[in-house]
């Protein structure tokens, strides 16, 4: 459990504090990069905390059933982890196709909106989130609505209700998501930067309307099956009165499913991935959007989480790009050039790989200054001169920071799940901030040297097809394509 020594009322003060002023800490006046005046003189010290505890037990021989105390108010949330991969065979669209018709279809005693209503009735929030490797269910209710919620949970599960009708509501809602998807040019820059880093990979694929149009019922179908016969299941609950009751009737829930086996699937493997990333041609990819303001991307392919070079890098990338207001990027791009209206950097910390991902929203003309800046600021020569000061202020940010891995139990258990997803170590939180601590100067410059320099990034840009002649006046070489174009070379 959080240790009894920090109430609530105090928790929720110092997060507050900490959101305000967790990154900041006073530099020289000699600094060539200083850091924005209204916080520059702040001064915060590292935070204690302690590692709550979670209680671990089998969930029949599926998976795990993660759980902690009753929480403050009296709400349960339980959230199911199916680990039934994304496979070549299912189309990117039936996911949440599926969970729109099947919420729409209700159950055989509360059929269609009427299942819908009782929910909201009760108070209860039925949420459905998928991603490459897993399907997520959580659902979220009043204590005491718990017999009624279990039950219509089960027959929902168990005996889904999918019909044509709700099928072609849900990809009516779909299509119209997609018909606006290009609408930003920020979603558009990052949705095909993602597409060019994975490409040849599964992880490439996004939805599109041509394949909208090809699934059928029994997509719907083959998914459900997937999903609920997941050869592995994971489980998350706080708030609940009797963990062993609420266990049995999860464990009921699926144990009638028929187990499939988990499908192989074509995920990222670091080194051969990170080698023909950096081999491909180092040409601006420019996706045409006829608009005011473009969207500069910067993409690399890092280590996974469980890497040693982890502490180093993500205290490096605080320093150029991921300290908001403390960054090289927001100082250097925004605050003492007015050339983004938004500029960062962060760093997607997978399983079995990492994604670098650095951006700047410009207006048009200032494109190419904005490129060859953030080129200049990830260089090799810029990490060389950064000093212990600065190490120290991004250490004591980050370690500052760590306290909202515990903000709640809800937060508290997705993360763990997370960590056990990505194999890292037992003692990694008892370990994370002595970890940063031992971050030195010549780590960053050795990760600077091998992740970031602009020769082993590339390169996307959101903007107008008119950007191609100044981006050639940086000596780029520039490959126009459209927003639903496939990307690959």
């Amino acid at each position: 459990m959080m240790t009894k020594t920090i109430s609530f009322k105090y928790f929720t003060f110092l997060a507050v504090f900490v959101i305000l002023n967790s990154n900041l800490i006073s530099q020289s006046e000699e600094s060539k990069r200083p850091m924005g005046k209204f916080v520059a003189d702040v001064n915060v010290e590292p935070i204690e905390i302690s590692i709550p505890f979670i209680r671990r037990d089998k969930l029949l021989d599926r998976g795990e059933f993660l759980s902690m105390g009753e929480s403050f108010f009296p709400l349960t949330n339980i959230e199911l982890h199916f680990y039934a991969g994304e496979f070549p065979d299912i189309a990117p669209e039936v996911s949440s196709l599926l969970f729109g018709a099947w919420k729409l279809g209700g159950t055989k005693s509360l059929k269609d909106s009427e299942f819908i209503r009782r929910l909201d009735y009760l108070g209860a929030k039925l949420q459905w989130k998928s991603d490459y490797e897993k399907s997520i269910l959580s659902i979220s209710y009043m204590q005491k609505d718990e017999k009624e919620i279990l039950t219509l949970l089960k027959e929902w599960l168990q005996d889904p209700i999918l019909t044509e009708k709700n099928l072609n509501i849900t990809k009516g809602q779909l299509r119209e998501k997609l018909l606006r998807r290009n609408d930003s040019v920020a979603s558009l820059g990052m949705r095909k930067a993602k597409e060019r880093s994975y490409a040849g990979h599964l992880r490439s694929r996004t939805e599109s309307i041509a394949s909208l149009e090809k699934v059928g019922m029994q997509d719907l179908k083959n998914l459900h099956k997937r999903i609920m016969g997941s050869g592995k299941v994971n489980a998350t609950v706080t708030g609940a009165k009797s963990l062993p009751e609420l266990q049995k009737e999860i464990s009921d829930i699926i144990a009638d499913f028929q187990v499939y086996k988990n499908l192989p699937y074509s995920d990222i493997d670091f080194s051969p991935w990170s080698k023909k990333f950096r081999e491909t041609k180092p040409d601006v990819l420019l996706v045409n959007k006829e608009t005011n303001q473009s969207m500069v991307i910067f993409t690399g392919a890092m280590p996974p989480h469980n890497h040693p070079d982890f502490f180093a890098i993500q205290l490096l990338n605080y320093i150029l790009g991921g300290g908001g207001f403390n960054s090289y990027f927001m100082t250097e791009i925004r605050n003492n050039r007015g050339l983004a209206y938004s500029t960062t950097s962060h760093i997607q910390f997978l399983d079995t790989h990492g994604l670098f991902l650095a951006y700047s929203l410009t207006k048009n003309e200032s494109v190419p200054e904005v490129v060859s800046l953030m080129e200049e600021l990830l260089d090799y020569k810029t990490v060389d001169k950064i000093r212990e000061d600065e190490l120290t202020r991004a250490k004591n940010a980050i370690i500052n920071q760590f306290v909202f891995l515990f903000e709640n139990q809800n937060t508290i258990l997705s993360n763990q799940i997370r960590f056990d997803d990505h194999n890292m170590p037992k003692d990694y939180l008892q370990k994370y901030r002595k970890s940063i601590q031992s971050v030195q100067l010549k780590d960053l410059k050795r990760v600077g040297n091998t992740y970031f320099q602009p020769k082993n990034l590339r390169i996307t840009i959101a903007g107008p097809k008119e950007l191609s002649q100044s981006l050639k006046k940086l000596n780029k070489n520039v490959r126009l394509v459209e927003a639903e174009d496939n990307v690959l070379e």
